[in-house]
């Protein structure tokens, strides 16, 4: 339309030309035809201009100012410029494996319209306008030239990784819907990581921020986002999804409107800060866009733009595929570090590339030994193979023995100290070991009951421990969520060999009891031995792998089979367990 107007106003201007150069002097009839002419080109000339503007439904002042300063061409560098990080995530998408590029079955009807598969359907800006001002939402949607370039951008530039990205919201949209309904926030900032990261997990951006809500380091810490060099919490879907709730709830609070707090979400509340004050006190996201850093002015554009393929996929002939890797239901194990990943995934028959996606937090692919009772999580079926097999998929992942000296000189596989999932130090003497308390610091937001799943540990055993009478805890407050206990070493290696999903409260109740049978043997050998009295025989110890047999823990031990049974009280028809601590005569 604006085209045709145009070409006529053109038109008629040389038709008008043509006329005036013909009749210089002009009677009164062709003058009359002159200025009505003239006021025809006037008319098409306003219309033309009217057309301009009337591709986007009628706004507000601070919109149509919005839409001004955005007026560009696509190829304009500035608006490519906003857009270049988002399309960066977007392209990150394109380097993650597992996807089968087929049709993911939804809610949504799939190609409602017919078309081909690799068509890109075009609709005029009053179309797209019209759709946005009818999508339901308590934040500011406007359409402007910035939004028309990022649905450009989503729909048609990236139109493959947007497909991904629609696959991959399948199964993070509701971990982040679970995140705002509980701190009460709109579940349309679901969309917000999508401007974020593409829905990419690993994702990390140029100046360092990282996961699928991207947070600054500084950021992360103060939300209690923990970050080393085997775990960034930022990483992890649950716990940055619960962060990002509580951070935009905090934005909002300060703004009191969606689209600034998004806007300090991206850039910081200090740059907003600035840009009101740079404005003269503009609070209004359009009317204060020219005074954001350059890649904020694109940020809520984007957002806006999010909105509206996701409410209107079908109708750009946008399809999710599948993504393999992440099931449709998953459970969780709470296990013991030090563990492997990818051993881990072996032992229940999934690729390292499955599990690691779905515990995304783990940078070095394993929970390191300082870490107790942390949150695995697996498909259901896989949580449920776990459970069937519990005691040889534990034992199989015990850490492979070092050959360590013995006191006769000869060699013995014993555990170097600290080689098994939590071993304790030892004391100089070897027969008692020490398992020091452990504290956890209150961050904000926390409770007694998401500190106690965290560890693994009832609420009860959290308030006994810390003398707590009811569940008010504040931030900053140290509470203990491992008790300390000494026990001899026998006992803290046989109890500590394996990585388990027990409670705490339920380890400390068998080490009690544990204890009180060991102490008594340690105590009987370790009596002065008397000539007149039959000296105690010293054992040294092994524990079965997966796959021994007593011939072979024989060869290795240099002694005979009878002389291992007689130890162990074992006979012919006995089978060994991996696990099991056998007793190997010293000396």
């Amino acid at each position: 339309m604006y085209t045709y107007t145009c070409t006529c106003v053109i038109v008629a201007i040389i038709f008008l030309l043509a006329f005036f150069t013909k009749y210089t002097v002009l009677s009164a009839s062709m003058l009359k035809i002159f200025l009505k002419s003239a006021f025809f080109v006037a008319v098409l000339g306003f219309m033309a201009l009217e057309t301009a503007f009337a591709q986007v439904a009628p706004m507000t002042s601070a919109t149509e100012t919005a839409l001004h300063l955005g007026q560009k061409n696509l190829g304009d560098s500035s608006l490519l410029a906003e857009q270049w990080p988002i399309a960066e995530a977007l392209d990150s998408l394109m380097q993650l494996h597992l996807f089968d590029n087929k049709i993911v079955p939804s809610q949504r009807p799939i190609n409602k319209y017919g078309y081909r598969p690799d068509e890109v359907p075009r609709f005029s800006d009053s179309v797209i306008s019209f759709r946005i001002q009818h999508i339901p939402s308590p934040m500011k949607l406007a359409y402007n030239a910035h939004v028309r370039g990022f649905i450009e951008l989503y729909a048609v530039r990236r139109k493959a990784a947007s497909e991904r990205m629609l696959g991959l919201a399948n199964y993070y949209f509701p971990i982040f819907e679970e995140a705002l309904e509980r701190h009460g926030l709109p579940h349309q900032l679901k969309y917000l990581a999508i401007v974020e990261s593409a829905l990419n997990p690993v994702a990390v951006s140029r100046v360092g921020a990282t996961g699928l809500w991207q947070f600054m380091y500084p950021t992360g810490k103060q939300y209690g986002l923990d970050a080393d060099y085997y775990c960034d919490e930022r990483r992890d879907p649950w716990l940055a999804s619960d962060a990002a709730a509580r951070h935009l709830k905090d934005l909002h609070r300060i703004y009191n409107d969606w689209l600034l707090a998004l806007a300090a979400y991206n850039c910081g509340a200090g740059n907003v800060n600035k840009a009101v004050r740079r404005s003269g006190g503009l609070t209004d996201y359009w009317s204060l866009m020219p005074y954001l850093p350059q890649e904020t002015r694109g940020y809520v554009p984007a957002f806006v733009a999010v909105t509206y393929i996701m409410h209107y996929a079908a109708e750009h002939n946008l399809n999710p595929v599948r993504y393999t890797g992440l099931p449709d239901h998953i459970d969780t194990l709470h296990l013991k570090g030090p563990l492997s990943l990818p051993a881990l995934a072996a032992q229940l028959g999934m690729s390292t590339q499955e599990m690691c996606l779905l515990n995304p937090q783990f940078k070095q692919q394993e929970i390191p030994r300082s870490f107790e009772s942390y949150p695995i999580r697996l498909p259901v079926a896989k949580v449920a193979e776990f459970e069937r097999n519990r005691s040889p998929i534990l034992a199989a992942l015990q850490p492979a023995p070092i050959m360590m000296p013995a006191v006769d000189g000869n060699t013995s596989p014993m555990y170097a100290q600290g080689s098994q999932p939590n071993q304790p130090s030892s004391t100089a003497g070897g027969e008692w070991v020490s398992k020091p308390s452990r504290y956890h610091t209150v961050r904000r937001g926390e409770t007694l009951s998401t500190i106690g799943r965290r560890y693994g540990i009832s609420v009860q055993s959290l308030r006994s421990w810390n003398h707590l009478s009811g569940s008010s805890i504040g931030v900053g407050q140290k509470l203990i969520v491992q008790r300390a206990t000494a026990v001899p070493a026998a006992v803290a290696s046989a109890t500590s060999s394996t990585p388990t999903a027990v409670s705490t409260d339920t380890l400390a109740e068998a080490e009690v009891a544990q204890d009180v049978a060991a102490s008594r043997e340690a105590n009987t050998a370790s009596r002065p031995s008397n000539p007149a009295v039959r000296q105690v025989p010293t054992y040294n110890y092994y524990t079965v792998r997966k796959g021994d047999t007593l011939w072979d823990i024989a060869q290795r031990k240099g002694i005979t089979v009878a002389e291992l049974q007689k130890a162990n009280k074992l006979t012919k028809s006995s089978r060994l367990q991996p696990g099991q601590r056998l007793k190997i005569a010293a000396g």
